[in-house]
């Protein structure tokens, strides 16, 4: 799915949450132990983002905090892959996403590596049509820039197996 952004309004309770980390008795996302204890600032950034996706009552305050020329990728080769751009482009890919797959999340580790934050998901995936599970890794890199998230790109640790999965 790439292009130019659905211009439709979206309400942004439309979309699901990205995580269900945030839901009650999961952990919120914690960043990695480092020289320093105070987070930086992309990885705070990161960190409250992500906490606010997670719940549909503030997917407005997350989609604030997405630069107008956002991008993120998902492997082509998925049924929901592509690009997607801008804070419509993100609730097109949850939704996308949501629509195949249910992500339970068990952890989320973020990692500060400058304008890059890595956010290491142990996740499993249900697939929505026959509830199959696989548990697995999601490795997402994020570009964060000046309080804003600018880009996403996502990588399964096992690609074989979520292919497997999904019948793809």
């Amino acid at each position: 799915m790439t292009g130019a952004p659905d211009t439709r309004p979206h309400s942004p309770t439309d979309a699901p949450p990205l995580t269900a980390s945030a839901a009650p008795g999961r952990p919120a996302p914690s960043a990695e132990e480092g020289p320093s204890s105070a987070l930086s600032p992309n990885v705070a950034t990161l960190s409250e983002f992500l906490r606010l996706l997670a719940a549909r009552e503030t997917m407005r305050q997350a989609l604030s905090m997405v630069a107008d020329d956002f991008v993120a990728l998902e492997p082509a080769s998925l049924p929901y892959g592509g690009a997607y751009h801008g804070p419509t482009g993100l609730l097109d890919m949850l939704r996308a996403v949501n629509s195949v797959v249910r992500l339970d999340i068990e952890d989320i580790r973020l990692s500060d590596a400058g304008d890059l934050v890595m956010a290491r998901v142990e996740v499993t995936l249900v697939v929505r049509d026959t509830g199959e599970r696989l548990r697995t890794r999601i490795v997402e890199l994020y570009t964060v820039a000046e309080g804003s998230i600018r880009k996403l790109d996502v990588f399964y640790h096992d690609t074989a197996a979520v292919h497997r999965l999904l019948g793809t």
